[in-house]
């Protein structure tokens, strides 16, 4: 379950290819005592489902995977067997029930809340119906320093629109999918996670400043960068279109880029040309046009794709595809 991939510790696991006579064997030991540090049951007749990929960083753990038809407990003889008082950050597209540390009564977590709860008291969860599930397991001493009045041993419901929890969970998932093999790029991210989760839990003064600053704009550069790789290729993609996408103003976005000694509409080219690039020198993309290729990269414009092109390579794509 446990690898490591160009420098990280990576966790993957799959229930669906274990056989019915081994599953909870198998799901006991493998997830429940590694990943989840929870027993774990099947929910009444539902067939269990359990999809997990996390990223393991130092003082952080990100997570997401689907989760189905499962009985949760974290029992107190477990909790002082592992010694794990660890915070845990989790949001779920489906209802679950459950009680967690500092709760008096089993309630129900609605699709889309956020749960802020630690792994140092008792606890259960039930998840009847699959859904996907984004976890982030944080160091419970590091929160602390950075959110004195912060209550660890107290669950917290804050709701669903959370200001920047929309934002933690995707910078979350984008370390998690895209990886960070540099142990500096690793510590770097892990402190703008732990910045956006100390604004989360309610961070003031000097230090909220300093998180906004840091934490949240390159969460949003990220995030940015990211829907650019994703839709380069579309012709109608504008500064104004990606601005409004991530509901920001245009000029914060230009902040963003400029900080980095660049722009978005740089970045967007460099990404389209860079597409082209690998098309032209592609000996399987013999057949396609030059303009087939400059359409797919986002052009609507042969001429200028052209231009575009020779500015940005000193040479026509034709040169750069005969060499």
């Amino acid at each position: 379950m446990q690898e490591l991939v160009d420098g990280q510790v990576v966790l993957n696991f799959s229930s669906s290819d274990i056989p019915a006579s081994q599953w909870m064997e198998v799901v006991h030991d493998c997830y429940g005592m590694t990943a989840a540090r929870m027993q774990i049951d099947a929910y009444g007749e539902q067939k269990p489902v359990i999809e997990l990929n996390a990223l393991v960083l130092d003082g952080a753990v990100v997570g997401e995977g689907l989760l189905g038809g499962l009985k949760s407990v974290r029992s107190k003889q477990l909790v002082a067997d592992d010694g794990n008082d660890n915070i845990l950050l989790l949001s779920s597209t489906s209802h679950a029930y459950g009680r967690f540390p500092g709760e008096r009564e089993a309630t129900a977590m609605e699709a889309g809340e956020l749960l802020v709860t630690t792994f140092g008291g008792p606890a259960f969860i039930h998840q009847p119906m699959p859904a996907r599930v984004s976890s982030i397991q944080m160091s419970r001493e590091k929160l602390r320093s950075l959110v004195p009045r912060f209550d660890p041993d107290v669950t917290l419901r804050p709701g669903r629109d959370v200001a920047p929890a929309g934002l933690l969970f995707r910078y979350a998932n984008l370390l998690r999918t895209t990886g960070l093999s540099d142990p500096d790029l690793q510590r770097t991210a892990t402190s703008h996670l732990f910045d956006l989760a100390a604004l989360v839990l309610g961070a003031t003064g000097d230090y909220a400043e300093q998180a906004r600053e840091r934490g949240v704009r390159a969460a949003r550069l990220a995030s940015i960068k990211a829907s650019l790789r994703a839709r380069f290729d579309d012709p109608e993609l504008s500064v104004a279109a990606i601005a409004h996408g991530h509901g920001i103003s245009v000029r914060y976005l230009q902040t963003l880029f400029e900080q980095e000694g660049t722009t978005c509409s740089a970045f967007l080219t460099g990404l389209r040309m860079e597409f082209a690039a690998s098309r032209l020198r592609n000996p399987a993309c013999r057949h396609l046009r030059v303009a087939d290729i400059a359409f797919d990269a986002g052009f609507s414009d042969l001429t200028a794709f052209n231009r575009t092109f020779r500015r940005h390579f000193g040479e026509t794509p034709s040169r750069m595809r005969a060499g």
